[in-house]
C-alpha cells in the first residue's frame, strides 16, 4: 500500500522513510540560503537604485516639459525646439496626485490620461521665452520675448490659446 502525500503538507514532522526526512531537511536548508541569498541581492539592487533615483518635487502652477515616446503620442506631437525634441509642452502643474504623480494642464486635443510620474516631468528653469511676430514688420524681424513680461504687457492676450505649430505627420 503507498501513500501518496505533497512534501509541502509534511512540514517539519518525523517521517517513517528516513530517505524522505533527509530530504526534506536538505530542501528546508536550500530554500533558507535562497531566501538569504534573494534578501542580500535585493538590498544591493535597492542600494543601487537609491544613488540613481532623483528626488524632485514640483510645486503646483510650475511649468514643466513632459517626456513620453513621441510615436505613441500622436495629439501631442508638434515642431519644437532641437534641444528639447524628446520633450513635450511646456504644461503647467495643476496639482499632485501622488508621492510621485502629477496632474498637467494638457491641451483639450490630447487624447492621453494627464497624470505623470515624476521622472517625466522636466522643470522649465529661468524664464521661458516665446517667439513674437510683431505687426507691420517682416516675419524674420521676430524677436523672442520672455513669457511673463509678455503677460504683464498684453493682459488680454492669452499666449496659450495661440498655439499654431504644425502636427508632425
Amino acid at each position: 500500500m503507498s501513500i501518496t502525500t505533497s512534501l509541502g503538507l509534511l512540514g517539519n514532522r518525523d517521517t517513517p522513510n528516513s530517505t524522505l526526512d533527509e530530504q526534506l531537511k536538505e530542501r528546508d536548508t536550500a530554500l533558507g540560503a535562497l531566501k538569504e541569498h534573494l534578501r542580500i541581492a535585493q538590498e544591493k539592487m535597492k542600494k543601487y537604485a537609491d544613488l540613481k533615483q532623483r528626488k524632485v518635487e514640483y510645486q503646483v502652477g510650475d511649468m514643466v516639459f513632459l517626456k513620453i515616446r513621441p510615436y505613441r503620442q500622436v495629439s501631442l506631437r508638434k515642431k519644437r525646439n532641437e534641444k528639447l525634441s524628446q520633450f513635450f509642452g511646456p504644461y503647467k502643474i495643476l496639482e499632485r496626485v501622488g508621492p510621485m504623480a502629477y496632474k498637467l494642464d494638457l491641451p483639450s486635443t490630447a487624447s492621453i490620461h494627464p497624470v505623470f510620474h515624476v521622472l517625466q516631468l522636466k522643470k522649465i528653469l529661468g524664464g521661458w521665452d516665446v517667439l513674437v511676430s510683431w505687426k507691420g514688420l517682416p516675419r524674420h524681424e521676430a524677436t523672442w520675448e520672455p513669457y511673463d513680461e509678455m503677460q504683464q504687457r498684453f493682459l488680454e492676450f492669452h499666449l496659450e490659446d495661440k498655439d499654431n505649430r504644425e502636427e508632425v505627420p
